[in-house]
C-alpha cells in the first residue's frame, strides 16, 4: 500500500482530507486528469463486485468489508447496472468506489485489517469530502470559472457528474453556493409549479431538495441569463446576495455570492446568450 496514504493521528482527520486526496491523486494522475479508479482500488487492496445490498426497506449504495487481503467493497447491484447504461450512472459508480477508498484510511496495515477509530458521522463527512477531492482536485475547482461552461468543462475534464463538479467548487470556495433548479411543484405538498432545488452545492448550509427560489430571476426564459443582487431566503436564512443565473430548456444553474462581493445594489438584468 506503499501508493496510498494514510491519516496522522497526531491531527483531526477532517483538517488532513485535501492533502490525503491530492497525495494518492499524484501516485495515479501525473498529467491532472480523470483518476482511474480501478488502479486507485488496487493500490488501497479494495476488490470489488456487486450485489443487491438491502436491509428491510432500506437500500444501501456499498459496504467495505475488510480481508486477509486488505478491503471488499460491494457496491448495490442497482448502480453497478446503472453504470453501463449512461455516464449519469457511472459517475455515480465513481464517486461510491471513491467514497469506499477514503473509508479504508480509518484503518491500521493487518491481516486483516483493523479499525484505528469508530465509524462515526464524521467520517462519513471525511469520506464523502475526499472522493470529492480525489476525483476533482480542489485547485482546480479553484479556478473555474463560474458560470455553465466552467461547470461542465470541470465535470469533463475530471469525469465526474455536474453536481460533483459543483461540490468541488462549493469546497474550495466556501462563500460560493451553487443551485441547480427545475420547474417543479412542492415536494411534499405539491399544489403550484415554480423552480425548486434538485440539488445545491453549498459548504456553510444546508440547501433542502424542493425548496423554492424566491428570486425575480425565476421568470428568465430558456436561453436567458440574469444577474441581480437581491434579499434572498435560502436555508432558512436572509441574505443580500449576488445571483447569477443561466435558464436551459428544463432547468436553471444559480450561482450564489456574498454581495459585499460586489461593489452596489443592481436591478434585474436579463440577457440572451446561446446556451444550447
Amino acid at each position: 500500500m506503499s501508493a496510498w496514504p494514510q491519516i496522522s493521528s497526531t491531527r483531526s482527520a477532517l483538517t488532513q482530507v485535501d492533502k490525503l486526496a491530492e497525495t494518492a491523486r499524484r501516485a495515479f494522475v501525473p498529467d491532472d486528469g480523470a483518476l482511474p479508479v480501478r488502479q486507485a482500488c488496487q493500490a488501497a487492496r479494495v476488490s470489488v463486485d456487486s450485489r443487491p445490498l438491502s436491509v428491510g426497506r432500506h437500500r444501501h449504495t456499498a459496504m467495505l468489508v475488510p480481508t486477509n487481503n486488505g478491503f471488499h467493497a460491494t457496491v448495490d447491484s442497482a448502480i453497478w447496472e446503472g453504470a453501463r447504461h449512461d455516464d449519469w450512472g457511472r459517475h455515480r459508480l465513481r464517486f461510491v468506489l471513491a467514497h469506499e477508498l477514503g473509508h479504508t484510511l480509518f484503518y491500521r496495515p493487518g491481516k486483516p485489517p483493523t479499525r484505528s477509530y469508530p465509524p462515526d458521522r464524521l467520517e462519513e463527512r471525511f469520506c464523502h469530502n475526499f472522493a470529492n477531492s480525489l476525483l476533482v482536485p480542489p485547485s482546480a475547482a479553484r479556478n473555474a470559472p463560474l458560470e455553465p461552461d466552467g461547470l461542465f468543462s470541470l465535470a469533463r475534464r475530471y469525469d465526474v457528474s455536474r453536481r460533483v463538479a459543483a461540490w468541488a467548487v462549493a469546497r474550495a470556495r466556501p462563500s460560493i453556493v451553487l443551485l441547480w433548479l427545475r420547474h417543479a411543484p412542492h415536494p411534499v405538498r405539491g399544489g403550484f409549479e415554480t423552480m425548486r432545488v434538485d440539488w445545491g452545492a453549498a459548504s456553510e448550509r444546508f440547501i433542502a431538495q424542493g425548496e423554492s427560489l424566491k428570486s425575480s430571476l425565476v421568470a428568465l426564459k430558456p436561453g436567458q441569463h440574469g444577474k441581480a443582487t437581491e434579499m434572498l431566503r435560502l436555508a432558512g436564512r436572509e441574505d443580500m446576495v449576488h445571483i447569477n443565473a443561466w435558464r436551459f430548456p428544463n432547468a436553471m444553474l444559480v450561482v450564489l455570492e456574498p454581495a459585499e462581493h460586489h461593489s452596489s445594489m443592481s436591478e434585474p438584468v436579463a440577457q440572451q446568450i446561446q446556451l444550447f
